[in-house]
């Protein structure tokens, strides 16, 4: 198993650092390290072993080994991340505690995010799954793709206006700019 490190996730600690933000991202990293393992464990279930695990300045992602499994399972996995923030952000607002508000916020907005179909997001992979059958397949994940990043963009847009959430303009640029993950592959330092 290796651990990449993008060279994003150094330079976006050092801004966070700047601006004295740090402890919110390690609260945000947390749900987004939760929502990974449980891709991890599903795909453990399922008899696959964890290949790599990628960090960049949005969190962290897992690659299994000899994914050659069925639609179903890994439609199975991709869903378990965004549900299991889903379910972490619905128990801890059952305890309607004041100190849990940002871990809430943090884990819908994983559940909302990740839902989206555009890659290399969760949603996006099971959209990918569900039409990858189809002989129109890449043209019509292209086309959904290509929607939901310009919904996207102006969702990041409008809330960076309306307040001041540098963080989630950020977000959006960096999945608009990411899906298409494999480009990218040569600016990550492998760790073996």
């Amino acid at each position: 198993m290796s651990i990449k490190i993008h060279y994003t996730f150094i330079i976006y600690l050092l801004i966070l650092f700047f601006f004295e933000l740090l402890p919110y991202y390690f609260c945000f990293f947390i749900s987004i390290f939760i929502h990974e393992i449980s891709h991890g464990i599903m795909g453990k279930i399922f008899g696959l072993k964890i290949k790599n695990i990628s960090i960049n300045f949005s969190g962290l992602s897992l690659g299994f080994e000899n994914f050659n499994i069925s639609k179903i399972k890994k439609i199975i996995i991709y869903i378990v991340g965004p549900v299991i923030n889903l379910i972490i952000a619905i128990i801890l607002n059952y305890y309607n505690n004041e100190e849990y508000a940002f871990l809430i916020i943090c884990n819908l907005l994983l559940f909302t995010f990740n839902i989206l179909p555009i890659y290399p997001l969760d949603g996006g992979k099971i959209i990918y799954e569900v039409l990858s059958n189809n002989i129109y397949c890449d043209k019509l994940f292209n086309l959904i793709q290509q929607i939901f990043c310009i919904i996207l963009i102006l969702f990041c847009i409008y809330v960076y206006i309306n307040f001041e959430a540098i963080q989630i303009l950020f977000l959006g640029l960096y999945l608009l700019g990411m899906s298409n993950l494999n480009k990218y592959n040569k600016y990550f330092f492998q760790f073996r």
